[in-house]
């Protein structure tokens, strides 16, 4: 059963994704997941998957040179 809901919800994030871009539905499934694996303190793990997410997409914009879409909230 796992297996299945991990499943699905990586199906909606490659669907969100195209829409809203990278960071927002990247920062919304880190989320689910450390909160269904972790379950610590729901504002240590927002705060965990801003920074991880944000981290990740300044290595890939600033020092891989990799454009990161941002769906709708284009500039």
């Amino acid at each position: 059963e796992q297996a299945e809901q991990f499943t699905e919800c990586m199906r909606v994030y490659m669907l969100v994704l195209s829409t809203l871009g990278f960071i927002i539905p990247s920062v919304i499934m880190l989320f689910g997941f450390i909160q269904w694996f972790h379950k610590g303190a729901i504002w240590k793990n927002a705060l965990i998957s801003v920074i991880v997410i944000l981290a990740i997409y300044f290595v890939f914009k600033s020092f891989l040179n990799v454009p990161i879409d941002f769906g709708m909230f284009s500039i």
